[in-house]
């Protein structure tokens, strides 16, 4: 279980974390680019300044998630709940 660890700043790239539990995970300016997240569960996480170009992250939940200045590009979304997500 990872929920509430903190990796800012960690570079994740190309890391497979599909199903992952990430409930309150501090992501703040992590490198999760071609990460595959698919059905994680990210619930309250902190994902600003992240970097996410080309994740896959169809089927995961960002409800109360923090996505501030998060770098977007490419990023696949089928299938996510965003309940009160903030940009």
């Amino acid at each position: 279980m990872l929920s509430k660890i903190d990796l800012s700043g960690v570079s994740l790239y190309r890391a497979n974390m599909e199903y992952a539990d990430l409930r309150g995970a501090n992501l703040t300016g992590a490198d999760l680019s071609n990460v595959r997240l698919r059905g994680a569960n990210l619930t309250n996480a902190i994902l600003d300044n992240a970097i996410l170009h080309y994740t896959n992250l169809g089927g995961v939940n960002l409800s109360r998630a923090s996505l501030k200045s998060a770098k977007l590009r490419d990023a696949e979304f089928s299938n996510r709940k965003t309940d009160d997500i903030r940009f």
